[in-house]
């Protein structure tokens, strides 16, 4: 719940994970994996505050405030300042929902906005106004957004009415994290419907609770016209690999496909780690706990730790197939005497876990050559388990 609410919140501030990271002395990873779930919000957690109060500070226009509101149901008097905004959504943010009344009532408030206000033309388009070209690839939430709205304005356009075939098992924040699209998204589709157009649709069955209430809200009025002849899928996919489908067989199409937890991968060569692939045994375990011990954020920032290829041949299928299968266990591959592979969320978090790395080989080879006084302990690295909530890769701690 923590995860998915200060992720969306972070949208609604349009604050990037190292501005957020810059502004509360935090590594911009560490930022990416509290929006992601892969780390948990620990019990003490100091630092929620000011990010709070920091992101406060970046909801002043209009439209994030009216999102903010529908998001949290937070009043007029607490958006009277950013002290007073920040404590709301530290509470808010703490909240727990320990059964569905509390989304249950979100879906119902949901349904009585939608259903009293029919749709109508949305706000600063038109079918006249559609441009005659148009983008043939897009990327991210923010293009799969501007596809659909393509996609439903060419229909408009259409003389004879269609069944529109539809599937996606992609995670739905695209539609609803952005209030102002989530309001043209509605109209659009009411009028293509008006025009005639029935819609099929494949339901999938791997959606949380929350997710799966926030999509109702958004399909009920939509089926609330009769258009809508649905389907469900009813196997749980491995959710890796995830698409989604808007097909007009006569018009047009929108096909999207991501990996999970939207992952944005790097491929670099820093010096210090390709360094370190000479000098130091390959071995997984023991380059990670290497790592781990030259720097103490390591451990948090990347406690999957760091496996690791020996030399191939680069530029062919073989190193490519060999490191998507080390990848199923950490999101850092170190291709010795060549370079590193990184995987996160977004850059900011691909970045932050690299950089992270290399640091740590950097101050590896400065002392590498010399005698060892201190170093950070394995119950040290439990301490930071414990207080940051994360969990080191199994076997890797005595």
């Amino acid at each position: 719940m923590f995860a998915e609410r200060f992720d969306a919140l972070m949208n609604i501030a349009e604050v990037s994970n190292s501005l957020l990271g810059r502004a509360v002395n935090m590594n911009g990873s560490h930022i990416g994996r509290l929006r992601t779930g892969a780390r948990p919000l620990p019990k003490k957690h100091e630092y929620l505050a000011p990010m709070c109060l920091y992101l406060a500070e970046h909801i002043r226009k209009e439209y994030q405030r009216n999102a903010l509101q529908k998001l949290t149901g937070i009043g007029d008097a607490a958006l009277g300042s950013a002290e007073h905004t920040a404590r709301y959504l530290e509470q808010w943010l703490l909240e727990r929902e320990k059964d569905t009344s509390a989304a249950t009532g979100r879906l119902i408030s949901g349904f009585s906005r939608v259903v009293s206000s029919p749709a109508s033309a949305p706000i600063g388009l038109s079918v006249e106004e559609a441009p005659q070209k148009y983008a043939q690839y897009l990327y991210g939430n923010a293009g799969k957004r501007k596809a659909v709205e393509q996609f439903f304005l060419m229909i408009l356009q259409e003389e004879k009415p269609q069944t529109l075939l539809l599937f996606s098992d992609e995670n739905m924040a695209w539609l609803y994290e952005d209030a102002s699209f989530a309001t043209r998204w509605r109209g659009l589709f009411s009028q293509v419907i008006l025009k005639g157009n029935r819609v099929r649709i494949i339901h999938t069955v791997s959606r949380d609770l929350n997710e799966f209430l926030e999509a109702i809200t958004k399909w009920i009025p939509i089926y609330m016209t009769g258009m809508i002849e649905p389907y469900y899928y009813p196997r749980l996919r491995d959710g890796v690999f995830q698409r989604t489908m808007f097909i007009a067989p006569d018009t047009a199409a929108v096909i999207s496909s991501s990996v999970q937890q939207d992952t944005e991968g790097m491929h670099c060569h820093p010096a210090n780690l390709l360094a370190m692939t000479y000098v130091h045994s390959l071995d997984e375990k023991a380059f990670t706990r290497t790592l781990w011990q030259m720097c103490t954020e390591c451990i948090v920032v990347f406690p999957d730790g760091v496996n690791v290829l020996p030399w191939m041949l680069c530029g062919t299928n073989e190193i490519g197939e060999a490191t998507a299968e080390k990848m199923r266990t950490a999101r850092l591959v170190v291709w010795a005497q060549h370079g590193i592979y990184g995987a996160g969320k977004d850059l900011d978090e691909t970045f932050g876990l690299i950089e992270t790395a290399e640091k740590a080989a950097e101050i590896y080879m400065k002392i590498a050559h010399l005698p060892l006084v201190n170093t950070i302990t394995d119950d040290q690295m439990h301490q930071l388990e414990a207080h940051f909530g994360v969990k080191a890769r199994e076997g890797y701690l005595s």
